[in-house]
């Protein structure tokens, strides 16, 4: 098998050409590697956590290097580090370097970003909340604060006494001053506590000063508005609790990104615009969102798919089901088969599918081949061209960066670039326009995550593809693809780091 292998290789991989083909990106070495340094933990944004020779170090993308004085260190985000000394923990920041020593049994953030000053603690069972430079804003007690909230620069929100209720939000400024609770300090979003089935309390704030009103029923606030039910009939609220849109529905939809929400009135569902007026006036017995500005209805037994506008995309028919994801094209049932049609109804000519997922600007056709053999290929969703043609036996996987697919080929295959091969568990990896990028296959499934880079086995070793080709040698016993382009790597007892740059 391996001679075959090789043969396949030599004779139809061989003329890919170089595989350091020019790219967007690329991962450049921030740590070569050595011996006697290890990366730790996940890394921030810009900056990595380094043990060296007994000592601990922030290290940032350029090199650049900080002594920090503790046992061990975590990333929390937002350039900020838990550091801990035994089993007790600080904080440090890029921007302030310790900002808490390793003083405390627990610390957690009060609020997130990179401008939290904030910070709950903990010790000997007690707990309380310090500023950033270590005082205690918040007193000692037997239970913990929660609910906290940085509304300015200056500003902590909180819940003052123990359990979870809106009423009893208490405010103290960034040295420790009590402030009062009707004080103006910037927006604050709107609040939701359900109370029973039928009366949920929205918190409010208006001028400053929290208002509470009663409802039937109140969903989380989606672009600026949620749905909210006064006493049978649904409406729309805005964050300051008053009406948006007054109740006069008898089901609604919350309104999503595109500006539309389905709403139902005098037993029809149409599509509702944000100022109130029906941009698909209610007609319809079922109406639901279909994907890439799309909605799928139902009227009179026939099924279709309009636009937002009302316009047919696919006229009404007697279709079993439809198939839209949002991905740019839908697939009609009819029959036992699928047509496939491009987001503005082209049907596209790729034959009648028994299976379909889209996948932005590609879609994944699956045919029957003989003896009970399914055959996948991968098109073009503006005009249903082949990328990769239906000779696919295998696993296929459409990634933002790549098209995986399993090297088993159907015997009869006369596609000049995919010969008939049956090896299992192995895998070809394409560039997105079906270049393939390795000469051999791999073997195992490449790890991608979201990258636009692929870490590959081969031989029991680990290298680096991305889209312009080949990156790192298979020659590495451990390839991590970190969070923020981040790649660690270990070849023996040497460790090394480097980052993808575009």
């Amino acid at each position: 098998m391996l001679q075959l292998l090789m043969l396949f290789v030599t004779i139809f991989l061989l003329p890919l050409g170089s595989a350091s083909a020019q790219q967007a990106g690329a991962l450049e070495w921030v740590m070569p590697l050595r011996s006697d340094a290890m990366p730790m933990s996940k890394p921030g944004a810009d900056r990595f956590a380094l043990r060296e020779k007994g000592g601990l170090y922030v290290v940032g993308s350029n090199g650049e290097r900080v002594a920090v004085s503790c046992d061990s260190i975590i990333h929390l985000g937002d350039g900020m580090w838990l550091t801990m000394k035994g089993h007790l923990q600080g904080i440090y920041t890029d921007g302030q370097g310790e900002v808490l020593p390793p003083v405390y049994e627990h610390i957690a953030p009060a609020c997130t970003g990179p401008a939290c000053w904030a910070f709950v603690v903990g010790k000997y069972g007690m707990g309380a909340v310090v500023n950033d430079r270590n005082q205690v804003i918040l007193p000692w007690r037997e239970w913990e604060y929660i609910g906290l909230a940085c509304l300015t620069d200056t500003v902590l929100e909180y819940i003052d006494k123990k359990g979870f209720n809106f009423t009893n939000m208490g405010y103290v400024s960034r040295s420790g001053m009590p402030l009062p609770a009707t004080g103006s300090y910037g927006k604050r979003a709107a609040r939701v506590q359900k109370l029973s089935a039928d009366k949920t309390v929205l918190y409010h704030y208006r001028n400053g000063v929290e208002q509470r009103d009663t409802f039937v029923m109140v969903e989380k606030f989606s672009e600026g508005l949620a749905v909210a039910k006064k006493d049978s009939l649904f409406g729309y609220l805005s964050e300051d609790g008053s009406w948006h849109i007054r109740p006069r529905f008898q089901s609604a939809a919350p309104f999503g990104s595109s500006g539309y929400a389905i709403a139902r009135e005098k037993g029809r569902l149409g599509l509702l615009r944000k100022n109130g007026t029906w941009a698909i006036a209610p007609k319809y017995d079922d109406l639901q969102p279909a994907g890439s500005g799309l909605y799928q209805f139902k009227e009179a037994g026939k099924t279709g798919l309009t636009d937002s506008a009302g316009n047919f995309v696919l006229p009404p028919g007697d279709y079993r089901k439809i198939l839209a994801k949002g991905d740019g094209s839908f697939a009609a049932q009819a029959g036992d088969t699928l047509q496939i049609f491009s987001a503005a109804g082209k049907l596209l000519p790729i034959g009648r599918a028994t299976q379909y997922e889209p996948a932005n600007d590609l879609l994944v056709a699956r045919f029957p081949g003989g003896k009970s053999v399914i055959q996948t290929g991968v098109a073009r969703v503006a005009n249903g061209q082949w990328i990769l043609p239906p000779v696919l036996e295998g696993q296929v996987f459409v990634r933002r960066h790549f098209l995986i697919a399993e090297a088993v080929m159907a015997a009869d295959s006369e596609h000049p670039d995919l010969k008939p091969v049956r090896l299992p568990g192995k895998y070809w990896i394409f560039d997105r326009s079906g270049k393939m990028l390795l000469p051999y296959p791999t073997d195992a499934q490449p790890r991608i995550g979201g990258e636009p880079y692929a870490v590959f086995q081969q031989e029991n070793k680990f290298g680096v593809v991305s889209a312009g080709g080949l990156v790192l040698e298979p020659k590495y016993d451990t390839v991590e693809l970190l969070s923020e382009g981040w790649v660690r790597v270990r070849a023996g007892a040497q460790w090394g780091m480097l980052r993808w740059r575009e």
